[in-house]
């Protein structure tokens, strides 16, 4: 095996057009090469004493910070605002060590416009995705949408000695799933309080002295955040039993999941669309997807479909019918029944909520 020259590699491949998007790489084999990686960008600045990387080009905005909690436990933090259409993608050197896995989560907000006069209302999505060593993850970012994503980094040694489980049962299927295999799972919600934790995690970084002020905090917060992960990753099944794919297959899902959050407002497009613009069979794409995401597609659009109808609820003063139609519902009542279906509230009793201060 070769050694991938990172230079060289960077000046053929950074900015270029992926799938519709520019290309950003880095390196994930671990995570202080993935600093160093993101460090060797030619639009980025890097402060080590602060262990803080930093840009401002044509393409994005952005602030990285970096920080080892512990042995084997890691967190690196990067607010951005993308300038245009982006493909953030984890690639690996093939002769070096791989044996950290990655827990993301991210709250994004991006501007919906609401008319053609200019007025938008201001959405948020949080997104938490987990990877093993040597995935090569795919994660799109959209031009006008700004906010904060987390890379926990933890290796198998740090679960073993730190993290606590109900039995010696759950620990061994924890272990057992954590091989050095590729794996790729995306939840649209699972860690508690996100937005509290990106805002209490940013704060605490920008606030520290020094780098290593503070590793405890780090250390505490991080266990807990991982440890609530493998709790609900268990409650809902889907680490047992995983089936690692091929690399390819992830970027192809993660083609298809973009083509979908594209046309929210539009009515699912079908499994064979969606297999064409991934270019795979519709019959490996349901299978693929559901293992991945935890829906079939039709679940995950309407899933989030909803919740992007909630916020539009909650957040905007447009009237119910018009956030159906936005939705894709042809009518106001089978929108009213597949929200209350899901959130337990009709549309209007959720803005009235909100208009009473409850939010």
């Amino acid at each position: 095996m070769q050694a991938l020259d990172w230079p060289l590699f960077l000046s053929e491949t950074l900015f270029s057009r992926f799938d519709g998007s520019y290309e950003l790489p880095y390196l994930s084999n671990s995570p202080q090469l993935m600093a160093e990686s993101i460090a060797q960008l030619p639009v980025t600045e890097h402060n080590r004493l602060r262990q803080l990387i930093s840009t401002n080009n044509q393409f994005f905005k952005g602030v990285m910070h970096y920080r080892q909690a512990a042995e084997g436990l890691w967190i690196l933090a990067t607010e951005m605002a993308p300038e245009k259409d982006l493909v953030s993608r984890a690639l690996y050197d093939a002769t070096l060590t791989a044996d950290y896995y990655f827990l993301s989560f991210a709250v994004f907000e991006y501007r919906f416009p609401l008319d053609e006069t200019g007025n938008a209302a201001t959405l948020r999505s949080t997104t938490c995705t987990f990877y093993k060593p040597r995935t090569e993850v795919a994660t799109f970012f959209y031009t006008g949408s700004t906010g904060r994503f987390y890379n926990i980094a933890f290796t198998r040694n740090w679960v073993e000695q730190h993290l606590v489980f109900s039995s010696t049962a759950e620990k061994e299927k924890a272990l057992q799933f954590l091989n050095n295999e590729t794996g790729f799972l995306n939840w649209i919600d699972i860690v508690p309080a996100a937005e509290t934790l990106s805002t209490a995690i940013w704060q605490q970084l920008q606030s520290d002295e020094t780098p290593d002020s503070n590793p405890q905090w780090f250390a505490d917060t991080l266990h807990q955040v991982i440890g609530h992960f493998f709790q609900a990753a268990f409650a809902d099944k889907r680490l047992e039993n995983y089936s690692s794919l091929y690399n390819k297959d992830y970027a192809k899902v993660a083609l298809a999941e973009k083509q979908m959050l594209n046309n929210l407002h539009k009515p699912f497009a079908g499994v064979d669309a969606m297999a064409k613009t991934a270019g795979m069979s519709p019959t490996k794409l349901k299978a693929i997807f559901k293992s991945v995401f935890g829906f079939s597609m039709l679940q995950y659009h309407k899933e989030k479909n909803l919740l992007f109808a909630r916020q539009l609820v909650q957040r905007s003063p447009v009237q119910v019918k018009i956030v159906a139609a936005i939705a894709g519902y042809k009518t106001v009542n089978k929108f009213s029944a597949a929200y209350k279906k899901r959130f337990g509230v009709l549309p209007t009793e959720d803005r009235r909520t909100v208009v009473d201060g409850a939010y």
